[in-house]
Parts: structure tokens; sequence; C-alpha cells
């Protein structure tokens, strides 16, 4: 991984908590409280273990939002 991420080229944003994410099968916040980490922060006002994932894709283990 690069420093900084750089955000997905296009645009979408975590699902969780909003904020940019980058590319790839794994994930990680640009912006926020956890920047470079693939959980969500305090921005979610979730529980820890929401792992950062772009709108529109369904949450995959070991997220807590999978099924």
């Amino acid at each position: 991984m690069t420093w900084p991420p750089r955000p997905r080229p296009d645009g979408l944003r975590c699902k969780h908590c909003g904020c940019q994410i980058t590319d790839g099968r794994y994930p990680v916040h640009v912006e926020g409280s956890h920047t470079g980490k693939g959980r969500c922060g305090s921005e979610s006002n979730l529980p820890y273990g929401y792992t950062a994932a772009p709108e529109g894709t369904p949450c995959e283990m070991p997220c807590l939002g999978a099924p």
C-alpha cells in the first residue's frame, strides 16, 4: 500500500461511514479517524467491526454487517 492512501478513482465512499476509501479487494480508509485502516472509525456511529466497503456491495465476513 502506498502512503498516504489514495481514494478510489470512481469516487465511491465507504457504505458504513461515508469516508473515502481505496480501490481493491481490501480497501482502507483514506480519511477520518481510521485513515489507512480497513475498519470504520467513529464516523460510522456503529460498533467497531464494520469493514470498509464501497457503496452498493454486500458485506462479507468478517464485517459485522455480513449475513
